[in-house]
């Protein structure tokens, strides 16, 4: 029930005058608590009409008639005192059920019942209810079966019947009644309610039997009535005749609504194994993407439905067991091209920076028991995100969109920022030093690199999020989210696009890079050491996350994923991956992005900034034992490749080195043109040159005095062709589990699984029993888990 103040549904009390003269109970008090009579006060002339009713609503708002505590739905004590303090009227009520009443039958006088349905502001039904009925047990699990299946159904309360559906609506008094065991032949989703006279009828129960379904990706049922999504009034995923313009639309559609509606959803892996299964909301999500045909999905799990977090790790590639909210992104903006180019980047730019980017995993979707197709499982970038992945409280943050939209928290600090920015010296030493206090520098070195490289045709005057916390440290990073105009997907997102150009246009008239978007990026690079931080920035990250065959490699390793599902999916969604002749030919435009970008990135640097051309750094991380390099060599911050390899850089701009050592190993020092034993280091190249790192094992009689007390993972060499080794160290005794998973989540091979007493140990893997393409390998060791990305080239 809805309230008139703020349209939400909320907790109720009705107060009822049985008398025929109205009163007023101003100043009486209602409290949830036994040694607090007075905890809200109801407001001064509040009158209960003669033979009439009162409605306090328990939504912890204290405003009006909105008291400053919520009901438990566990049950509690409620008690009503007189102005003087003296008790009215008390009642301790049992736990409650959603649309399920705990009051007075008769109305006003009798003994306390359940009461369905409720009736607020209104006479009670004459007779009570004994409660809930119990929900109908049955026989088979919903799950991924390869030939039919008897399912039976049965109810432990004594004169009751079941009533079930398989078209997703919610069974009533007149869906069809259970007798006989049912036999599904084809995929088939159930929902089945007992039915008593003297009971509530039962809270539904929800099964899908995916029927002769080998799909190689996870599978997403969702289960719903199906008005939630094509009816004209209330459905979400219609043009319908209740609708709003915007998103692309000037025609009012259902689509653009924010609404909210119930559904069962269900999470099962390629091998049948139920990842969760549970009540949920679901929304339409996306912008103008909303105009295609195949829509985007937002899952919440929110207490009113059921569980209010689906436990179970969604991600393999991520350290979180559970989540509270889940997209199914149809592929955006890319719907027409290959469905992945968003998502092809944020794997790319998640492996090697810490950016704040959205976690990917395809899977099949279905609907009602029909097939709804491919979409991409993806994190939703909110509150609950940066509380999982930065351990922020949703209620210390200030999350800002575009110029200055808020949508969290306030935009005060920002616009004090940016306050200071344009009336301060950037070239000054001392000015980048605080604005390194409000802004997380190596990130936005990151963020801004990343836009500029992928060629985001919509940024930064769109798809621009950043956030803070609140505290008194905090400082602003940014959301890379929404790039499907990146990598060849729209006529500014081309290979040849200038977008380091656009990102510093000081006057530009265009919607995409308006001045106020460039600001910040144009004023740092007023400092001199920020601007050789950002030139080399862009070049590191060309030799590593950008370089042409690892793009490639990961192109493939989607692509590989989706092919067996494609063509299933272009017969749901014919104009789907429409806009090339082919899938492939969609897909090529995104490899030859990845072979020519950094050529034409390189061309924009040296023309922005006057450079001479780049040259060769042959690098070489070496250590004194075989089985690995024993340490990693960050080149401005960004980790670059194992053993040996030429990498280019800009000439005359300064690189900032620096060695860090694994576990167990030491810095020995620098060799080639530098002789150094400092792990850090700055040098200019301005011609070829040669640079060799070497770490050296801990020379102590027992390795593992040195290892910290956390698990770590060296995999050498990596890429891998034909060996690659496994050093785990920091192990504790107990159940040792170390597996290789392809980027669904697959298990593809056992490495161990055993009870470990060893601090140390080393594994040799064969790459080449694997196909080319990216992987992660994930360590348990007692509780304890550690996961590592894995490249094999061919």
């Amino acid at each position: 029930y809805s309230d008139p103040d703020f349209g939400t549904k909320a907790d109720w009390v009705e107060l009822r005058n049985l008398n025929s003269f109205p009163i007023n109970i101003g100043g009486y008090s209602l409290t949830d608590d036994r040694k607090m009579a007075r905890k809200w006060i109801i407001p001064s002339n509040t009158f209960i009409p003669s033979n009439g009713y009162v409605l306090l609503w328990a939504d912890d708002r204290n405003t009006g008639l909105h008291t400053n505590f919520k009901l438990s739905a566990e049950g509690e004590y409620l008690g009503l005192y007189t102005a003087q303090g003296v008790l009215a009227d008390s009642v301790a009520f049992p736990a409650q059920s959603p649309d399920v009443a705990w009051g007075r039958s008769p109305d006003g006088s009798g003994s306390w019942s359940f009461l369905s349905p409720p009736s607020p502001a209104a006479q009670n039904p004459g007779k009570g209810i004994l409660g809930k009925a119990p929900q109908p047990a049955v026989s088979l699990q919903g799950g991924i079966y390869e030939t039919p299946q008897l399912v039976q159904l049965q109810t432990s309360l004594p004169n009751s019947v079941i009533r079930y559906t398989t078209n997703g609506t919610l069974p009533n008094s007149l869906s069809t009644l259970y007798t006989l065991p049912l036999t599904f032949e084809s995929t088939t989703v159930l929902r089945a309610v007992v039915f008593h006279p003297d009971y509530q009828e039962s809270d539904p129960v929800t099964h899908s039997y995916l029927i002769g379904e080998k799909s190689t990706l996870p599978i997403v049922s969702i289960v719903t009535d199906p008005k939630n999504f094509f009816d004209d009034q209330v459905g979400i995923y219609v043009e319908g005749t209740n609708g709003k313009t915007g998103n692309c639309s000037s025609k009012p559609v259902n689509w653009n609504q924010d609404w909210e509606r119930p559904v069962h959803v269900s999470f099962f892996e390629p091998d049948g194994r139920i990842g969760f299964t549970q009540n949920m909301g679901i929304q339409i999500y996306g912008g103008c993407s909303r105009i295609y045909p195949q829509k985007g999905l937002a899952l919440y799990a929110r207490s009113m439905y059921g569980p209010s977090r689906m436990k179970y790790p969604i991600f393999p590639q991520l350290p979180f067991k559970d989540y509270n909210n889940l997209l199914l992104r149809s592929g955006g903006q890319d719907w027409w091209r290959t469905m992945f180019r968003d998502e092809l980047m944020h794997t790319l730019i998640g492996e090697n920076t810490n950016l704040d980017i959205m976690a990917y995993r395809p899977a099949l979707v279905f609907l009602n028991g029909a097939f709804w197709g491919i979409h991409n499982l993806r994190e939703k970038q909110n509150e609950a995100y940066l509380e999982a992945h930065h351990g922020v409280e949703p209620d210390q943050l200030d999350v800002i969109e575009g110029n200055g939209v808020v949508k969290n928290g306030s935009a005060a600090h920002f616009k004090a920022l940016t306050d200071w920015l344009a009336q301060n010296d950037l070239q000054l030493a001392t000015s980048l030093a605080y604005v390194g206090t409000q802004i997380e520098l190596e990130n936005y070195l990151d963020y801004t690199t990343s836009e500029i490289f992928v060629a985001n045709g919509d940024w930064p005057g769109h798809n621009l999020s950043y956030w803070r916390p609140t505290t008194a440290s905090g400082r602003w990073r940014w959301f890379i989210y929404d790039l499907d105009f990146g990598f060849g997907g729209n006529s500014n997102g081309m290979v040849n696009s200038n977008t380091l150009a656009w990102a510093t246009d000081p006057a530009s008239a265009a919607e995409y890079n308006p001045p106020w978007s460039t600001f910040i990026l144009r004023k740092l690079l007023e400092n001199k050491k920020f601007k050789e931080d950002f030139i080399q920035r862009m070049a590191a990250h060309l030799n590593t996350t950008f370089a042409p065959d690892h793009v490639l490699r990961t192109i493939d390793s989607i692509k590989n994923l989706l092919l067996p599902e494609i063509v299933r999916h272009k017969t749901r969604w014919e104009r789907s991956l429409s806009f090339y002749k082919t899938w492939d030919d969609a897909i090529e435009v995104m490899r030859d992005f990845g072979r020519r970008r950094p050529d034409a990135i390189r061309t924009f640097y040296q023309s922005k900034f006057g450079l001479s051309g780049s040259a060769g750094l042959n690098l070489s991380v070496k250590s004194s034992t075989a089985e690995t390099v024993g340490g990693t060599v960050t080149i401005q911050g960004v980790k670059m490749p194992d053993g040996n390899h030429r990498l280019l850089f800009f000439k005359n701009v300064p690189l900032r080195l620096k060695a860090i050592p694994d576990v167990g190993f030491t810095f020995v020092g620098w060799s080639g043109m530098v002789q150094s034993p400092s792990d850090t280091l700055t040098l200019t190249l301005v011609g070829e040159s040669g640079l060799e790192a070497r770490f050296e094992r801990t020379s102590v009689a027992n390795e593992t005095e040195v290892l910290q007390q956390h698990l770590s993972l060296a995999l050498y060499p990596n890429p891998s062709r034909e060996t690659a080794q496994l050093r785990l160290s920091g192990l504790e005794p107990g159940l040792l589990k170390a597996s290789v998973y392809d980027l669904l989540g697959r298990e593809v091979h056992r490495i161990v699984q055993t009870e470990n007493v060893s601090e140390v140990l080393v594994f040799a893997l064969k790459p080449n029993a694997l196909p080319a393409g990216l992987y992660l390998i994930r360590v348990s060791s007692n509780g304890t888990t550690r996961t590592i990305k894995w490249s094999i080239q061919r």
